[in-house]
């Protein structure tokens, strides 16, 4: 009777281990499934913070074809957002071709942070572009803003654009 007992107190420590090592795991695989989903919720609502619009008439955009050593765009683009903006972060396509150099500038000399409801006015050069006056290119554009929380926000926005030379 007496082995009986230790044989079963035996059980019970190995028990008692056994579980204290899963629920260690179950808490550690908790943990990061929570971190997970908290950072997807962080970058969830700095995408819906994120925005940005093409400001002035999209049917009349200014190219140039005589600029060297590229043709250029320029395009203006405003902050309609909530969160601050990174403008180095600016990419631009016409018609799929990327714009290899962006020259920014903020259409308030006094502005130096991309807030919300400020304009930059981009100027984009590609030797690829090989458009003509009249041209109707897709123009697409792509901003992130600052890193807040760990994470940025990003949005896009693709619309045919008139060019005007």
């Amino acid at each position: 009777m007496a082995d009986g007992g230790v044989t079963s107190m035996i059980m019970l420590v190995t028990a008692l281990i056994i579980s204290t090592a899963v629920s260690a795991l179950l808490i550690g695989s908790w943990t990061d499934a929570a971190e997970t989903i908290s950072s997807q919720r962080n970058k969830a609502a700095a995408d819906a913070a994120t925005e940005v619009s093409l400001a002035g008439d999209p049917g009349a955009v200014q190219y140039d074809t005589a600029a060297t050593p590229d043709d250029e765009v320029t395009i203006y683009l405003q902050n309609t957002g909530t969160n601050l903006l990174d403008h180095d972060s600016v990419a631009f396509w016409l018609d799929g071709e990327v714009s290899t150099t962006n020259t920014i500038t903020f259409v308030d000399a006094a502005v130096s942070v991309w807030s919300p409801g400020e304009l930059i006015q981009v100027v984009g050069e590609s030797s690829a572009w090989s458009f003509s006056n009249g041209n109707e290119p897709t123009l697409s554009v792509v901003v992130s803003s600052t890193v807040s929380k760990g994470v940025s926000g990003s949005d896009s926005i693709s619309q045919p654009i008139r060019l005007v030379a």
